[in-house]
């Protein structure tokens, strides 16, 4: 529901400035997909995989719109970032070298 996202994204700029924005876009992010992802060897679980391809089609649907495009690229980014991340994880798990990965 873009129009909803809209409206959330400019009120709370409006409100809360650059901290309100990137506040309720946190919250817009966490409520958009499933709450625990699962994984197999390091790699999501099909059932859990499909916030990144939403929002990759929802960033094309609105590239040239300067409230969601940045928005729903923001999302892709830190989902591909999530899908590393835990790729390395396991990977050091695997190796059993203790790595430890920042979010």
């Amino acid at each position: 529901m873009p129009e909803v996202a809209r409206a959330y994204i400019e009120r709370a700029r409006q409100v809360g400035g650059d901290e309100g924005e990137r506040r309720i876009k946190s919250s817009l992010y966490v409520g958009c997909g499933p709450h625990g992802k699962s994984y197999t060897g390091g790699v999501i679980n099909k059932d859990d995989d499909y916030v990144e391809a939403e929002a990759a089609k929802a960033a094309t649907a609105h590239a040239n719109d300067s409230v969601l495009g940045p928005f729903y690229r923001w999302i892709v980014e830190i989902e591909q970032r999530d899908r590393e991340n835990t790729r390395l994880r396991h990977e050091s798990d695997m190796a059993g070298d203790g790595l430890k990965i920042g979010l």
